[in-house]
């Protein structure tokens, strides 16, 4: 088995582009704002930096892209990127890749940054399952629309679901911030930092109309476009192949913007999508170790 794996790494493309792929990051893991499968601890994530740092050449995703159109990928080239904009960006995230000089991308759900909508299906009810007892009672009774919301394939049954939980947004306390804002974007450093789109609002494009789709992405773009640190890169939320569909690619392609998704795998030349590799909580040196498992 050694042999083999070994004879796998040999077999992997020189020129690379791999991307990971994150969430949140704290000091201490909160079940009301943070996800089990999408946190690191603070100190486990700084650590996975430094080893990217010393094995590897990071730049910013827009970077990469521009390589891989133009041909002109050397190596293996790594970028870090971050979705949805969770307000641990702002508290720990961003000092800790500035700290240690690291470029990251930044895709952005617009419709959360001022306060309007608190959020959407899956961190409103996260929040409210682990409340005080009155939120509790509260989303409990919609555990039955909220556990059919991630793998369903019916459009009407996914748009009442996420409807009624999302409703339950009201039973949020006023000062509960989960995102950053529009004041924070405007401050990032723009010779380390790029922001990208992930949707106005954070959905399953796959679930929604092609007129919502197309109005949803209008909205992200109009609200980024105004900072110096915009691409025109769009992750489309979720990422995998349940939650987009051909009229997503078609739409995003008419708009000229990049698509990334997060579905596994490496770029060595310019396809449809950009592939990247979802790392929340798991050691970086695994990943690298295991490439040829992406390069399928």
């Amino acid at each position: 088995m050694l042999v083999k794996n070994y004879i796998k790494k040999l077999l992997l493309p020189r020129n690379k582009l791999i991307v990971l792929t994150m969430h949140q990051s704290s000091d201490q893991f909160d079940p009301q704002r943070n996800g089990k499968w999408i946190w690191s601890d603070t100190g486990f994530f700084e650590e996975q930096l430094k080893f990217l740092k010393s094995k590897f050449k990071l730049i910013r995703l827009s970077e990469g892209i521009e390589q891989i159109k133009k041909g002109k990928l050397k190596g293996t080239q790594v970028s870090i990127s971050f979705d949805d904009g969770d307000i641990s960006i702002e508290d720990f995230l961003v000092p800790l890749l500035k700290k240690h000089k690291i470029p990251a991308t930044f895709f952005i759900n617009t419709a959360y940054l001022n306060g309007d909508l608190r959020g959407y299906w899956y961190n409103i009810y996260n929040y409210l399952l682990h409340g005080n007892e009155k939120q509790q009672q509260v989303v409990q009774s919609m555990t039955p629309f909220y556990d059919v919301l991630r793998n369903t394939s019916n459009m009407e049954q996914y748009n009442e679901y996420r409807l009624k939980v999302e409703q339950c947004g009201e039973w949020i306390e006023k000062n509960v911030r989960f995102y950053v804002d529009f004041s924070f974007l405007k401050k990032l450093d723009p010779n380390l930092f790029e922001i990208g789109l992930h949707g106005h609002e954070h959905q399953r494009f796959s679930m929604m109309s092609g007129e919502w789709q197309k109005n949803n992405l209008l909205q992200n773009i109009n609200h980024l476009k105004q900072f110096e640190q915009f691409r025109p890169i769009f992750a489309i939320p979720f990422g995998k192949p349940m939650d987009w569909n051909e009229e997503t690619i078609k739409i995003a392609r008419k708009l000229k913007l990049d698509i990334v998704l997060s579905n596994g795998g490496i770029n060595r030349n310019f396809d449809q999508v950009i592939k990247r590799i979802p790392a929340d909580g798991i050691e970086v040196p695994r990943i690298f170790d295991n490439l040829y498992y992406y390069a399928k």
